[in-house]
């Protein structure tokens, strides 16, 4: 059963997260309680490296450009795919694997295929063509694993521009027709409101502590 104990820890921690006072989260969340009577709530070093750990996921030190080696081309290599017969029929290869996995990237995965292509020593077409398949899979790797260490969640108070601003494509005169979250009074609403904030922020673990609960117990009151 969820208290108001509960509730008050997790609206004081989004406060801290957020660099807002508890009322404003409320306001936020819309949820319509009274929370005048608390402080942000500070959060431990294990929440604070829970939380880079949510928004810089498979980070990985990487060196600057133009400190960065790159192998040579292979001209026997390059020559062979420079032929329009043989550059036609891999790229139709590749366009069709690498469109069956992402559309909106695939011409410049399918590039990118290429160029990497040229840096290997290729004996014959099958050989070209296996080596293709090979490389675009390990292509595919990197670009998931760069997809994936976007951050996770952009918080509220963050300095950042939707593109619509960015290019003034709606003026500050026009109705946005988004449809508002309905304001409750209920403790169990409220604090999953709260904790599905928490959980995007801290991960579950870091959540349940936040809100003063066992993770088994905290697990138990989330409806998803």
């Amino acid at each position: 059963m969820v208290t108001r104990a509960n509730l008050d820890n997790g609206v004081a921690t989004l406060a801290t997260l957020w660099g807002v006072q508890p009322n404003e989260v409320a306001a936020r969340l819309a949820i319509n309680l009274d929370f005048s009577h608390l402080e942000p709530k500070p959060i431990g070093e294990r929440a604070l490296r829970s939380l880079r750990h949510e928004n810089t996921k498979y980070t990985c030190k990487r060196q600057t450009y133009a400190w960065r080696t790159f192998a040579p081309v292979v001209q026997t290599t390059a020559k062979m795919i420079d032929n329009p017969k043989t550059f036609q029929k891999l790229r139709s290869l590749l366009m069709k694997a690498a469109y069956a996995k992402t559309r909106m990237d695939a011409e410049d995965l399918v590039q990118e295929t290429i160029l990497r292509l040229c840096t290997y020593e290729i004996k014959d077409e099958d050989q070209l063509f296996s080596v293709a398949r090979q490389v675009l899979r390990q292509i595919f790797r990197y670009y998931w694993r760069k997809q994936y260490a976007s951050p996770a969640v952009v918080t509220p108070q963050e300095d950042f521009y939707i593109m619509e601003e960015v290019f003034g494509f709606c003026d500050e005169d026009d109705e946005v027709g988004a449809a508002a979250v309905p304001q409750t009074s209920d403790i169990t609403e409220a604090f999953l409101r709260v904790a599905a904030e928490l959980i995007k922020q801290l991960g579950k673990k870091h959540a349940a502590v936040a809100c003063g609960l066992r993770e088994k117990t905290f697990s138990r009151l989330l409806p998803f």
